[in-house]
């Protein structure tokens, strides 16, 4: 297969035979040995990557040792607490081990994951290694700026891999350029990205804790011996051999995650993951993991990685993709072209998403995949320098990407979407069990509006931001409405990540936490505070409130998405059941819509993100064929709120006065309403034509507006449109095609209204809940979490 293919899949007659003696249980107590076919190795729990590799006849001892720098010089040895197999299956086999560092440092949580994967008939394995600061940050105000407390600063984290006495070695910086040959145990030699290598390597993306920029010297350095070349950016390759036996390396992702280092010596290969550096430390924030990919090849035939600089892709057709139902209207570039056209911009304009990279230079190991949030420069003087700001997964561009890539058969977006997920996965999710429920593995919030990001990092609310005139955050956390788990589920579905799969099922445990609460009396006792009281002085006043337990916004659904991503990947009907729940205590059939406030629409415009959830949820009953009273309440939900949009609604921008920041990202917003009017057309019980009708006009709108508009290629606008795609043109009712949809409209009361004599009862009564279940260590918790 040649470099950069694109592979077109087509069912196999015959099926790939599996591994043999795939795990060795007699084997010594504690290894694992895999045979490939083609090679064996063995595993064991004191090193990270195999000890043993027979391959072509001969034996490959790898001595390895993992050198781990804290902040004061001390070296952490590493220590192996579970070895296991991951997955194993015809193609491939992972090994999976999980330790931590060991510290005299009191509360210092600092683990690893290592991930080896193994393939059939292959002498290569790829090596995930990932280093967690499970601490939580302190975030004192709310704020979660560099140098917190809870942060863990470190000087280097490498590992040297020594195959025996060496005899020659060689380095290629590029694929086109000639390798260095020389013999390590007279002539040393180093590889070091030491920047990005781009015109912007000095970006303000790369501040530390003390807003200080580190770097000193831009691209990349080669050092054999006394010789010294420099270059802007390199994708090496090194071998080295022993005389019979030659291991060659890849360091994925080399100059984008940089600093990266590889060394060859007479002890073999070292890879700095973190290469030490003179008077810098890395800081790894409460709560941050950080992945690095290694590829290693044993057969020792030449150019044996060189794909892994360009590796082929795997195109599977649209159509197959269609069939398993897993996108609802999926739709292709026959289909409304205009928009499609709209949404390549993405990729081939002058601003697609890789030029973004460039010019905020989004790169090194803590900003890599990472969207540069190019609209929040739009309120800056022509003259100022472009302020830093991260995009941080906001309305799902994980998802967007998938899409992108299904529909188009483009690899382009799957190597976005791929480099982005990996970056949500690691830094913009908030690994820690230490801080509050509310806050536990969840998403942080993008950077804030129209602000640099300063030392926050990826991490929403700066200290910085207090200075600045500015309708800002003062402080918080990760949040209900800032919850975006759809992409991660595609993503694995697409590559087989079991970290997306986790990530999903712990997003949901924190939006469970974020919404019902943990039972803590003195959590409900805020609640009386903070909801309650505000309650009753709206009653007091006459105005109208349901007896709605969920708001109608994008956090719950949020919600509604997580559920329902997790039910996809466990079938646990609970969740299903769950979802049900939140959807009659959300919204009703008879809801009276001047209580709902639509006019003021900064505070309400997100009730069209639950709509698109509950259509989620309506598209599952269909896949399911259940056809029963919990379907029909969320149709007729929709259907009622759909006819007042298709009368009602207009686009936002004819609104002007009643919007903060008035500009085209409330045009791509709009693409929502004609989303949820199709699909209201789509699961009517009769013709409704006026909603596809009053769809087409907002599609046509929006399409039309933003081809006019200069700012159409700005980060948050491709993302809403890539998002919210759907074949608009060729949808055809659920009643032609399921005899059950067409269940008359049911018969519903009025819509609960809210009482003084309800909020206080309710008050009382989960008080008195809360206090039978009384727990002195989830109180303490409760309390010592705020007051830290």
């Amino acid at each position: 297969i040649n470099d950069g293919d694109k592979l077109k899949f087509k069912s196999c007659a015959e099926a790939p035979k599996p591994f043999a003696n795939t795990i060795d249980k007699n084997g010594i107590q504690g290894e694992l040995n895999i045979d490939t076919s083609t090679a064996k190795f063995r595993f064991n729990r004191q090193q990270l990557l195999p000890h043993t590799i027979n391959c072509n006849g001969q034996t490959i001892n790898l001595d390895q040792t993992t050198t781990f720098i804290d902040k004061q010089g001390n070296p952490l040895a590493a220590t192996i607490d579970n070895l296991e197999t991951q997955s194993s299956n015809s193609a491939v086999t992972s090994i999976k081990a999980d330790g931590s560092f060991d510290s005299t440092e009191q509360n210092l949580e600092l683990y690893f994951q290592s991930l080896i994967t193994l393939y059939h008939n292959s002498q290569t394995l790829c090596w995930e290694f990932t280093v967690h600061n499970a601490q939580a940050a302190k975030h004192s105000g709310g704020f979660w700026d560099l140098s917190d407390k809870g942060s863990l600063i470190f000087k280097e984290l490498s590992l040297t891999i020594n195959p025996g006495q060496l005899s020659d070695a060689s380095i290629q910086v590029n694929a086109d350029t000639i390798k260095q040959i020389f013999n390590p145990t007279k002539i040393p030699a180093s590889l070091t990205q030491k920047a990005s290598g781009g015109k912007n390597w000095q970006s303000r993306n790369h501040i530390n804790g003390s807003g200080e920029i580190p770097l000193t010297q831009n691209g990349y350095q080669l050092r054999i011996g006394n010789h010294i070349a420099k270059g802007d950016r390199t994708s090496p390759i090194a071998e080295c051999s022993n005389g019979s036996n030659s291991i060659s390396l890849h360091m994925k992702d080399f100059w984008q995650n940089f600093p990266s280092e590889i060394s060859i010596s007479q002890e073999g290969y070292r890879l700095s993951l973190f290469p030490l550096q003179q008077n810098q430390n890395y800081e790894l924030q409460g709560g941050e993991k950080k992945t690095h990919r290694i590829y290693l090849n044993f057969s020792g035939e030449p150019d044996a990685l060189q794909w892994c600089r360009n590796p082929s892709q795997l195109i599977i057709d649209r159509d197959y993709y269609a069939k398993t139902g897993l996108f609802t209207h999926l739709s292709n570039s026959s289909s409304n072209a205009a928009f499609q056209n709209l949404i390549a911009q993405g990729i081939n304009s002058d601003n697609s998403f890789f030029n973004k990279r460039e010019k905020a230079d989004e790169y090194g190991w803590r900003h890599f995949g990472e969207l540069y949030a190019d609209h929040e420069t739009l309120y800056q003087k022509p003259d100022e320098t472009p302020l830093c700001s991260h995009y941080n997964n906001q309305y799902d561009p994980i998802y967007g990407l998938a899409r992108q890539y299904i529909e188009t058969g483009d690899s382009t977006w799957f190597e976005l979407m791929d480099d982005l997920a990996k970056h949500v996965l690691d830094i913009d999710i908030y690994h820690t069990d230490l801080d509050r429920d509310e806050y536990n593995h969840g998403l942080f919030w993008h950077t804030d509006h129209y602000l640099d990001a300063g030392t926050c990092s990826h991490r929403t609310f700066s200290k910085q931001h207090l200075t600045v005139d500015h309708v800002a955050q003062s402080g918080g956390g990760p949040g209900t409405e800032h919850c975006y788990t759809t992409g991660l589920r595609y993503y694995y579905y697409l590559t087989g990540n079991q970290k997306a799969r986790e990530a999903v099922l712990k997003l949901n445990q924190w939006m469970a936490y974020a919404q019902e609460g943990t039972g803590s009396v003195l959590e409900r006792v805020q609640a009386i505070r903070t909801k309650d009281i505000p309650a009753l002085k709206k009653l007091r006043q006459g105005k109208c409130l349901y007896d709605h337990r969920y708001q109608l916004t994008r956090g719950t659904g949020n919600y509604i998405n997580v559920l329902l991503d997790s039910y996809y990947l466990t079938q646990d009907k609970s969740h299903i059941e769950r979802i049900e729940t939140i959807i009659k205590q959300t919204v009703h059939p008879n809801d009276e819509m001047e209580h709902r406030h639509f006019g003021d629409i900064e505070l309400t415009w997100s009730y069209t993100i639950f709509l698109q959830a509950l259509c989620k949820y309506l598209h599952y009953k269909v896949s399911a064929q259940s056809f029963d009273n919990h379907y029909l309440y969320a149709r007729d939900s929709l259907l009622h709120y759909a006819e007042w949009m298709a009368k009602h609604e207009q686009p936002y921008l004819y609104q002007i006065k009643a919007l903060v920041y008035p500009n085209h990202t409330w045009v791509a917003q709009d693409i929502r309403k004609a989303q949820v009017l199709m699909e209201a057309y789509y699961f009517a019980p009769e013709q409704k034509p006026k909603l596809r009708d009053k769809s087409l006009e907002f599609v046509d709108y929006v399409t039309k507006t933003l081809e006019r508009e200069a700012t159409r290629t700005f980060t948050r606008i491709l993302v809403i449109l890539m998002q919210n795609q759907m074949d608009f043109e060729h949808v055809a009712p659920l009643i032609d095609q399921q005899p059950q949809a067409a269940i008359a409209k049911g018969v519903y009361d009025e819509p609960p209204q809210l009482s003084k004599r309800k909020v206080i009862g309710k008050a009382i009564k989960d008080l008195a809940k809360a206090s039978c279940n009384l727990s002195i260590t989830r109180e303490k918790k409760w309390l010592q979490s705020r007051l830290s």
